[in-house]
């Protein structure tokens, strides 16, 4: 998800606009908004459309003693039906995703823009597959509706995530963990599903839209997409230390090519293509020159170990 959003900051600044926030955790001793999400599925064996499964979340101020939501109801699978959330079965999995998805469409309507909130869930699959940092291969509308939302959260606040253990004694935990089970069979006319039919689940449009880039010609469209793809790259991809193992490679040259690799600076294709070129004729040079030098010892060498180190085939009729 790091690489991903360092390549919407890059796209964010081409276009002029405010860069997207990452997450942002409250300071410590600051009274916030804590959220916490459940799933249940009493049959997670029996994975099918038909298959019962709840959603429970709740939350509130951190200094308060009541919650000021508590929210549960089953995993619906009707693509036609507005109570769904793009769950194509019923199991812990989706139940898990959903509450999420339930628990931040009503925050991003209901909470006032700039709130410190936590949030916290049991379920490292909803967890990760919500940060971008898995690939599931199931599940995959409802995953994207998912990040779609989280990514609106954190522009709208300070938000922050964490994973907690299950059945922990947590008292939030446990209190969604009770609405999911109660919800596997029941409803709550709550956030979107006060409404009837129950609204949809609604995602705030993006703070930079994407049709900015379609007045642009080809060639533009592509150089931004590239440079926003290589400066993320740069910032969170881990680069390998170089390693140098070819003997013949001069220090002047080594220089030139660690030189080459730590450049930071905005690329310039047709400058980083010359210094390439130039890179591999020094390198053609150093092992010319590492060759004849390893063969004038073999030359001087004794007979019975002469041309050990260089092929003699290969070195030999050029002497000649």
């Amino acid at each position: 998800m790091a690489y991903i959003e360092a390549t919407d900051v890059a796209l964010f600044e081409a276009a002029g606009a405010p860069p997207p926030h990452g997450e942002r955790p409250p300071i410590e001793g600051e009274d916030h908004t804590e959220g916490y999400t459940d799933g249940s599925c009493p049959n997670n064996r029996a994975v099918s459309p038909t298959n019962p499964a709840g959603w429970g979340y709740n939350f509130k101020l951190k200094s308060a003693t009541r919650w000021a939501r508590e929210a549960y109801g089953p995993v619906n699978t009707a693509p036609d039906n507005p109570a769904a959330a793009g769950a194509e079965v019923g199991s812990n999995n989706t139940a898990e995703v959903q509450a999420l998805i339930e628990l931040l469409d009503d925050i991003l309507i209901s909470l006032p823009t700039d709130t410190t909130v936590v949030i916290y869930t049991d379920s490292q699959y909803a967890h990760d597959a919500m940060r971008g940092l898995s690939v599931p291969s199931t599940h995959t509308y409802m995953i994207r509706t998912l990040q779609k939302l989280y990514f609106a959260a954190k522009q709208r606040f300070k938000l922050s995530t964490l994973k907690v253990g299950g059945h922990t004694g947590n008292p939030g935990n446990d209190k969604a963990d009770e609405l999911a089970d109660w919800g596997v069979n029941h409803q709550t006319r709550i956030g979107r599903h006060s409404e009837t039919p129950a609204r949809p689940v609604t995602i705030p449009p993006r703070p930079l839209d994407p049709q900015w880039l379609a007045p642009l010609s080809l060639s533009q469209q592509t150089s931004h997409l590239l440079q926003s793809i290589k400066t993320a790259s740069q910032a969170e991809l881990p680069k390998q230390p170089l390693i140098q193992r070819k003997s013949y490679i001069s220090p002047e040259t080594w220089k030139k090519i660690t030189d080459y690799h730590e450049d930071t600076s905005p690329f310039n294709d047709r400058q980083r293509a010359t210094a390439s070129k130039q890179i591999k004729k020094d390198a053609r040079k150093d092992k010319a020159k590492h060759t004849l030098e390893a063969l004038l010892d073999d030359v001087k060498a004794p007979p019975h170990i002469r041309f050990s180190s260089v092929s003699r085939s290969l070195f030999l009729p050029e002497l000649s």
